[in-house]
């Protein structure tokens, strides 16, 4: 539950594949047919062919048309796309860590070869329309008082917070203090504290010297 299918399957969206297409031709074909028999439930409707090369690009076109897809483009492989999207544990590097110049352009290159407006035209022509028989988030109603003094863990080492989530604790007080754990002297005069998702082990060092914090 909570896989990528799922949620399109409760959706009724449409899903397009994302491949590696590193040393695999005809194979992408068996990938498309095994997932696509898997469940039938699953609309799978396009492909996208990433870590390829330019030779490969008609063949893999090729066999993703023939399995009945739409082939939607491709990623050449690229040093630099591999290094802005490197691993480490338990997730990515943080964009916040990496120059974001280099990352945009990274990522601009990489888009140059997937066709957007054919990603949009499919995406709509096999949407379906959703009932969801009523409000999909209820209106929630303001009861904090403005008194309320609420502190935040930012920086580098939290960054993973939904913007909405931020933005419902600023609509319900003023008092919002974002504390960067590796700097900060301590967690003021605050009623609630929010910690959000990050790195904290791979910072580890440079929170255990902020010992005024701790």
């Amino acid at each position: 539950m909570g896989s990528t299918a799922q949620i399109a399957k409760l959706l009724r969206a449409p899903v397009i594949l994302v491949i590696n297409g590193e040393r695999i031709n005809r194979t992408v074909r068996a990938i498309i047919r095994g997932l696509r028999d898997f469940d039938r439930d699953v609309k799978i409707v396009g492909a996208i062919i990433t870590n390829t090369t330019q030779r490969q690009v008609d063949k893999l076109r090729i066999a993703v048309e023939g399995e009945g897809l739409e082939f939607l483009g491709y990623v050449p492989r690229s040093d630099d796309l591999e290094n802005a999207m490197q691993y480490r544990h338990l997730g990515l590097i943080h964009a916040e860590e990496i120059n974001k110049q280099h990352l945009i352009k990274v990522f601009n290159d990489a888009s140059k070869f997937i066709d957007v407006n054919k990603v949009v035209k499919v995406a709509r022509e096999y949407s379906e329309p959703l009932d969801v028989g009523g409000d999909v988030i209820p209106e929630m109603p303001n009861i904090v008082s403005d008194e309320l003094r609420v502190g935040i863990l930012s920086g580098r080492v939290f960054t993973f917070y939904y913007p909405e989530t931020i933005e419902r604790v600023q609509s319900l007080t003023r008092n919002v203090r974002f504390i960067d754990p590796e700097v900060d002297q301590g967690l003021g005069d605050i009623d609630l504290l929010l910690i959000g998702g990050g790195f904290p082990e791979v910072y580890g060092e440079a929170l255990e010297k902020n010992r005024a914090l701790s």
